[in-house]
């Protein structure tokens, strides 16, 4: 099988939890080969293979991906967080299309991109939001980078461009990630060790809308 007959994945945000994973799993499967984007070093598998690059300037993206011709799946699992939600949306919204479009500007034969979004769509970060969500909610107040993904991706088809798309929504993800403090495992390990050291109960830490006891 040759690289143009085989599937060849570029995981954007490689060094984080979600696309550490990711490319740990798409490495393990048969026919696939993989790339990794990440400002960091990668400091795992030696199967995939790493890129250092920043999304967010558009020129150099191209560059370096200009000597690519073989990705097949775009998986965009990479996050800035700036502490500003128009900021956000912006920057991130960017850094995706940067991605598509140097992927597409090198040649790649493209199939398909996926691009990971999370509780923000229903507006979590901006207050209470009703439970159980679902799929086909309403969008909340914008801006929000995960509505600017939808929107591109479908413009995009509409287009006319020959690739499909998919995204996926998780709830928070916990996993492991070297020196990435957006990972929820980290932040619950902190607030039970503050519990333990000061003797209290760990206890739901919530904004007041909901009540609960973890444990005792």
């Amino acid at each position: 099988m040759s690289q143009r007959q085989g599937k060849v994945a570029l995981v954007a945000g490689a060094a984080g939890v979600t696309g550490r994973n990711l490319a740990l799993a798409l490495e393990k499967l048969e026919g696939w080969k993989v790339y990794g984007i990440s400002r960091r070093p990668l400091d795992y598998c030696k199967k995939v293979l790493p890129i250092s690059l920043d999304l967010k300037d558009k020129d150099k993206v191209h560059k370096s991906l200009s000597s690519f011709n073989d990705i097949t799946h775009v998986y965009f699992c990479a996050y800035e967080s700036t502490g500003d939600f128009v900021q956000d949306a912006a920057v991130n919204s960017s850094m995706f299309r940067n991605l598509v479009e140097g992927v597409e500007a090198a040649g790649c034969p493209l199939q398909h991109v996926n691009y990971v979004s999370g509780t923000k769509w229903y507006g979590n970060h901006i207050g209470p939001i009703k439970t159980p969500s679902r799929e086909d909610d309403p969008r909340a107040m914008p801006p929000n980078p995960y509505y600017n993904y939808e929107d591109y991706v479908i413009s995009r088809v509409k287009e006319g461009a020959e690739w499909s798309w998919s995204s996926v929504r998780p709830n928070p993800v916990c996993g492991f990630s070297t020196g990435n403090a957006m990972n929820l495992t980290m932040t619950l390990a902190v607030y039970a060790s503050i519990c333990k050291e000061l003797g209290l109960p760990l206890r739901y830490a919530s904004l007041g809308c909901q009540r609960a006891k973890w444990f005792p």
